[in-house]
């Protein structure tokens, strides 16, 4: 017989299906043939440390016991629910406990306005830095790559990361991406904000010394990303911003990829955002023309209390109260900024076909949400859609339907009749 955790039984009686996946055995057969498929590949036998850390996430993944997944059908939506445990006392047990909780009222000091989604999370940054940071040991020991890597750059940004861990502070980070106006204008266009308890002089004196670092370091390697940070790039409302940009441009990545970047970057393979502390404790992230100017003045003119929107109480009630990361996407306004801020301008300044449809997209209501748990060794995952969104996401696919069998302008026969889905 199988025997169920106390996790595994309350998720079995709230479902109205349910079902478990015993892992351990089956794992434990795959993890040899892994591991001789990684023994018969020359070129990972010539670097000690690549074989190391592979057996390692593997050694990693064959500690998980079993997952179980449910299913719950109510009149206010559709929960879905996934959970991963663990084996007792393993390593990935131990990586899977003790990371401290939050709950919606961590997107309190973040303006109440029309948001695209948001999240909130509070995890323990050690453990979480703590795999990165045993990699890096790994790379900086293996003197097979020669010149590729240079050991005292790793233990450089080894260094760097445990500072930026460091500075993360104990609290509950929040971010929240609201809907920018000027849609429709072409390339992405972000308003981002943040509400933190890091000290961000020292994150953005870290990064602005790791960004130099790693491109150094990518370019030793045999490629070349060129990542910058500047410093008090510029004012908006008063305040001064910091200018990040990452260049993608010296890749060899494919001509049809590097354009579509383009299109989406104003133009050239480079991302460019700017960070603006507004006070010791959030921050606007912004990309795109006026985009932090926008971020700036939401943050000072809209009252804060984003937990308390609707849409995300309403959401909130059908997941755990507790969690360690939380997310909402607001559908509707997702859809309409995917559509409009994130096509390209049309040449000769046509309209953007797909912004046209933006409207379309303003019928659906409804958020969807999600919730991740860690705690005694496994990880539940939690995913709420409500039922508005179901039916008005239908009654949209509806009219775009109708608006795709709309004769072109002009061609319509007189008499002739539009047709319909009565």
């Amino acid at each position: 017989g199988v025997q169920l955790t106390a996790a595994q039984r309350e998720l079995f009686s709230r479902s109205d299906a349910a079902g478990l996946i015993k892992l351990g055995a089956l794992l434990q057969q795959v993890k040899p043939m892994i591991l001789g498929t990684v023994a018969k590949e020359e070129e990972l036998q010539k670097h000690p440390s690549l074989v190391k850390i592979i057996t390692m996430a593997v050694d990693r993944l064959v500690e998980v016991d079993n997952a179980a997944l449910g299913i719950r059908l109510t009149s206010e939506g559709i929960s879905l629910s996934i959970q991963g445990q663990a084996q007792a006392n393993s390593t990935l047990a131990k990586y899977l406990s003790n990371h401290p909780m939050t709950d919606t009222s961590a997107l309190a000091k973040l303006p109440k306005s029309n948001y695209i989604f948001a999240t909130a999370a509070q995890l323990d940054h050690k453990l979480l830095f703590s795999p990165l940071e045993a990699i890096i040991d790994t790379f900086a020991a293996d003197t097979s790559f020669g010149e590729k890597l240079d050991p005292a750059e790793l233990n450089q940004l080894k260094s760097m990361l445990t500072k930026m861990g460091e500075a993360m502070g104990s609290d509950a980070t929040s971010q929240a991406l609201y809907m920018p106006t000027a849609e429709g204008s072409g390339g992405l266009k972000v308003v981002e904000l943040s509400s933190h308890s890091m000290n961000m002089t020292t994150v953005t004196d870290t990064w602005a010394q790791m960004c130099p670092l790693i491109t150094r370091m990518t370019e030793r390697a045999g490629f070349k990303i060129l990542l910058n940070y500047q410093k008090n790039a510029g004012t908006v409302e008063g305040l001064s911003y910091d200018e990040f940009s990452l260049d993608l441009s010296q890749l060899p990545i494919p001509p049809e990829v590097m354009q579509m970047l383009a299109m989406q970057w104003g133009g050239q393979a480079k991302l460019t955002e700017q960070i603006c502390n507004i006070n010791p404790n959030l921050t606007a992230v912004a990309m795109g023309p006026g985009a932090i100017r926008e971020a700036v003045k939401l943050a000072k003119a809209v009252p804060a209390g984003l937990n308390q929107d609707p849409t995300i109480v309403k959401t909130a009630q059908n997941l755990p109260r507790q969690a360690n990361m939380l997310g909402f996407v607001n559908v509707g306004p997702y859809l309409q900024w995917a559509m409009s801020s994130m096509m390209p301008a049309q040449p000769g300044g046509a309209a953007n076909p797909m912004a046209m449809m933006a409207p379309m997209f303003a019928q659906i209501k409804g958020t969807v949400g999600a919730a991740a748990v860690i705690k005694e060794g496994r990880v539940e995952m939690e995913v709420f859609v409500p039922t508005e969104l179901v039916q008005s996401g239908v009654g949209a696919y509806m009219t775009m339907m109708m608006m795709m069998m709309q004769p072109p302008p002009g061609t319509q026969q007189p008499g002739q009749q539009p047709p319909t889905f009565e």
